[in-house]
């Protein structure tokens, strides 16, 4: 166990009182990757100068949308002016999570961002979680806080981490990334936007069937989307219906019977089945749609002699019906934001919807 005790001083916006945080913490372990260390552990640091950068450039993106605020002010409802404001005021926290499962120090535009503690509305409480965690090592949530061994008394890293937990034991930490930078002027943190769809696209089933995942962190109901996506559906020239509906669930299901195909090239017919279900859980709604499809080749002696996608065929189908759905859902927020959240095969993209701007606290 090795413990490091770093004073902080923390000033409180617009007052001369300070509070004094002690981070102590129980594990240590490797965050930056490289020849020196292989471990489960590494991950993604960033340097104190990376994260005020960052912050920099955060505020001047806020000095654009207050003066846009600003303009488009006159005139409006008080109302209005309260609703503009808190689309550049809210910066909230992502340190005790990842957003959308994306384990990143910086997210770029519009993604994940730093700055000192006290520029966040829930800075306090989230630091003294973080600090809570990293000196009791308990999981929380399936994560861990510790301390890179690149800590020292002058510059304090927390990292969170991945970590396996089985009946009250726990394995190692895995894909740690640093959240929390503690020196004795500031402690600067990660934070990001909150609100925004996770999408992790399409998943190929073992049978071949498509899936569709999508998040969307919105206060509209779920029958809101609906005249999106059935329209969608008819663009795709899929006959549709909604089995059920109501602002918290949505069922929609669709189908179309062997024809030639919209979205392979000429020679090949398709008959396809692709249903989506909308359901609100808590502050964001589950998007899932499945698609089934069975091609067959013009040329072949039988129009209805069925064959299953190969994977190139399967990809194509798997982008075009990810774009459609994505743009549907998009057409029925009034402010969207894209921006990458994952790699590999699930298709990045992070859409935000109606989200809200930050603004500079100092």
């Amino acid at each position: 166990m090795r413990s490091l005790v770093a004073a902080v001083l923390w000033l409180l916006t617009g007052s001369s009182c300070s509070v004094v945080f002690a981070a102590d913490y129980r594990l240590s372990g490797p965050v930056k990757c490289g020849d020196r260390s292989r471990a489960s552990s590494c991950g993604a640091d960033i340097t104190l100068s990376e994260a005020q950068q960052s912050f920099n450039k955060e505020k001047s993106d806020i000095t654009k949308c207050l003066a846009e605020q600003s303009s488009n002010e006159k005139g409006a409802s008080l109302l209005e002016r309260l609703l503009s404001h808190d689309k550049c005021s809210s910066m909230t926290l992502a340190v005790v999570r990842h957003l959308c499962d994306d384990e990143r120090t910086l997210g770029g535009e519009d993604g994940y961002f730093w700055a000192p503690v006290n520029q966040f509305k829930d800075g306090n409480a989230t630091l003294q979680t973080l600090l809570r965690m990293a000196k009791d090592a308990q999981t929380d949530n399936g994560r861990v806080v510790i301390g890179t061994l690149d800590s020292t008394v002058q510059e304090t890293h927390l990292a969170l981490c991945a970590v396996t937990s089985v009946r009250g034991n726990a394995g190692p930490p895995r894909g740690c990334v640093t959240v929390a930078i503690i020196t004795p002027e500031t402690t600067w943190v990660r934070g990001g936007y909150s609100n925004g769809f996770c999408n992790a696209m399409a998943e190929i089933r073992p049978t071949g069937a498509i899936d569709l995942l999508f998040e969307v962190v919105t206060p509209k109901g779920a029958d809101a989307f609906s005249p999106a996506l059935t329209k969608m559906m008819a663009d795709m020239g899929l006959a549709f219906e909604l089995q059920a509906g109501t602002k918290d669930s949505l069922r929609l299901r669709s189908a179309a019977g062997l024809r030639n195909s919209t979205v392979l090239q000429a020679g090949w017919r398709e008959a396809v089945d692709f249903d989506i279900d909308l359901d609100r859980a808590g502050d964001r709604i589950l998007v899932s749609g499945v698609a089934h499809v069975m091609v067959c080749r013009q040329a072949l002696g039988s129009l209805d002699q069925y064959q299953g996608l190969d994977d190139a065929q399967r990809a194509v189908f798997a982008k075009t019906y990810d774009s459609n759905v994505r743009a549907a859902l998009k057409s029925s927020c009034k402010s969207v934001i894209e921006r990458d959240v994952k790699s590999l095969a699930l298709f990045p993209v992070q859409i935000n919807c109606e989200s809200n701007r930050i603004t500079d606290g100092s």
